[in-house]
Parts: structure tokens; C-alpha cells; sequence
């Protein structure tokens, strides 16, 4: 008889997703707004404890509690601040990570850097006065050298300070996150994205965050 042959074909899905962030910045509660909230949320707790409506209570204590939590804002000078992010890929959804660090400043490097400096001009002022060309060469050569490490010592670094996981999340939609602190300083974060076929994103998008 007739033999036929079946093949089936398989589609390896090798797109990457692709990520992006969107710059932001936010300034904090100040305490001088406290007493006006608290007055808000007073009064708007007074209102749902007189209506009868069931409706406008409900409308009334989301209010009070929305001017409470401003009230706690002002108290602890806590600044809101949204991460705007968008991931955009061929499948329905993808996994989804942020990763927001701080920026800091480290003591320790600070002195390291500041003794090859110092080391830097020693040397310098050393083959200048000296008159061997030999010797002078060669302390030059160590001065190029305490300077590249001068150079390349930063005094300030991006400590890790919180993950968000959002797990599988649908693709080409902007979305916020709302990240909430009360220290000021410069904030990175990162967007990492991964698809059901297990392909990592094809850049780790990032951007800056400005409390003030």
C-alpha cells in the first residue's frame, strides 16, 4: 500500500522580549500639610457616621481613608514616587521583575581613592625634581599608574534596596509602580522580563528616580 510520512513541525519561539522605563521623581510629604488631612479626614468620618445612605458611607469612609493615609504621608515625610515601565513582546505575557537600588556614598572608597591621589602627586613631585632620566621615567610610570586607579575608584555606588516581583504579567501595556520611601536621594531601577520559552529579555531597561 501507499506509505505516507508525517512531520510534524515545531516553531521554537527565539523573539526576545523588550523593556523600557520611563524617568521619574517626587518630592516628599512635608509635616505642615499634616493638620489639614487629619482635619479632612475628620470631617469626612463625621459625615459617614451621620448619613443613613449606605452609598454616600461608603463614598465617605473611602475619602476618610484616603486623606488618613496622606495624613501618615505628611507625618513621616514619605514621598510616592511611580515607576512607569512596558515590556513589549510577540506572546501574551511575560514575567516580569523590578529592581530598584540606591545610590551611595561609601566612605571606605572615598579614602582609598583619596590616598592614590596623594600617592599620585608624591611621585609626580618626586620625578620632576630628580634629574636621572632613568628614575624619572620610572616614577612617572608609577604616577600613570596611581592615577588609572585613582580614575577608576568611584566613591559612590548603587546599594540594592527593594525586588518587586509582579510574576507573569500581559505585555505592551504601560504600568506603574508606585514605590513609596521617605529618604531622599537618586534612585535606579530595572525592568527585567522573561517569556514562556524561557528567553531573557533583550535589554535590562533602566532609568533614574529623584526623591527630593
Amino acid at each position: 500500500g501507499d506509505t505516507k510520512t508525517y512531520s510534524d513541525s515545531i516553531i521554537l519561539d527565539t523573539y526576545k522580549p523588550r523593556t523600557y522605563a520611563v524617568r521619574s521623581s517626587a518630592w516628599r510629604a512635608t509635616t505642615k500639610r499634616a493638620p489639614y488631612y487629619k482635619n479632612l479626614y475628620m470631617r469626612q468620618k463625621a459625615l459617614a457616621s451621620k448619613t443613613s445612605n449606605k452609598r454616600k458611607r461608603k463614598i465617605y469612609l473611602s475619602l476618610a481613608q484616603k486623606y488618613y493615609q496622606r495624613y501618615r504621608y505628611c507625618l513621616k515625610q514619605i514621598a510616592a514616587a511611580p515607576l512607569y515601565w512596558k515590556v513589549k513582546d510577540n506572546t501574551d505575557d511575560v514575567y516580569v521583575k523590578l529592581k530598584i537600588k540606591k545610590r551611595t556614598y561609601s566612605k571606605t572608597r572615598a579614602k582609598r581613592k583619596q590616598r592614590y591621589w596623594d600617592l599620585y602627586k608624591l611621585v609626580k613631585a618626586k620625578a620632576l625634581r630628580i634629574k636621572n632620566r632613568k628614575m624619572r621615567r620610572r616614577y612617572l610610570n608609577q604616577a600613570r599608574i596611581y592615577k588609572r586607579r585613582y580614575r577608576s575608584i568611584k566613591s559612590t555606588y548603587y546599594r540594592h534596596v527593594k525586588t518587586v516581583d509582579y510574576g507573569w504579567t500581559a505585555v505592551n501595556l504601560v504600568r506603574a509602580y508606585i514605590w513609596r520611601t521617605n529618604t531622599p536621594g537618586t534612585y535606579k531601577f530595572y525592568v527585567y522580563a522573561k517569556d514562556r520559552a524561557g528567553n531573557p529579555q533583550r535589554n535590562v531597561a533602566r532609568n533614574y528616580l529623584i526623591i527630593r
